[in-house]
């Protein structure tokens, strides 16, 4: 039980694989009850290279970047989460690849149940977009399976139970 917690009750932020979540709840949190990845994880290895505008604001160098992957998220509680920080989502995935969010219930959210993906029109590979003629494809292959949604959205709109945002190949959302 991870709970009371002043923001994030489980961050993933970078490089994390092969992990397992299964039978946690996560209740009463200022932020998410779980954040997996980074917004700066749309293009790996691109700190201070030619490689897109704004290179030279990356968080993570070349060596330790990494997007968050086989992940397994399964059977968790998530209540009263972003009470703090309203426009957080329960569970915020910026970037993942191959990730299993299974058989959760997430109820009396701020905003969102669960956000998946970053990045809108300048992540498309468009002439004006961050990296011309290269749309980004860091998160994919995700799975957002059998999962229930109670009380989500109390505070603020523009949203969905399942917020998804950007290109995302091969992953599978059904059965929520």
């Amino acid at each position: 039980i991870i709970r009371n917690t002043g923001n994030d009750a489980l961050t993933l932020a970078n490089d994390t694989v092969d992990i397992t979540l299964d039978g946690n709840i996560f209740f009463d949190t200022a932020g998410a009850g779980i954040n997996v990845g980074h917004p700066q994880h749309m293009y790996i290895g691109d700190k201070n290279s030619d490689y897109g505008i704004h290179s030279d604001m990356e968080k993570y160098d070349v060596d330790t970047e990494g997007v968050c992957k086989n992940l397994t998220i399964t059977n968790n509680f998530f209540k009263n989460t972003c009470r703090l920080f309203w426009g957080g989502s329960s569970v915020m995935v910026y970037v993942a690849e191959n990730m299993l969010f299974q058989y959760n219930t997430i109820e009396n959210t701020t905003y969102s149940g669960i956000s998946l993906g970053w990045g809108w029109w300048n992540m498309n590979g468009d002439e004006d977009a961050i990296v011309p003629h290269v749309p980004t494809t860091t998160t994919k292959d995700n799975k957002i399976l059998n999962n229930t949604f109670i009380n989500t959205i109390s505070k603020l709109s523009d949203s969905g139970a399942i917020y998804t945002l950007g290109d995302m190949p091969g992953t599978i959302i059904s059965e929520n």
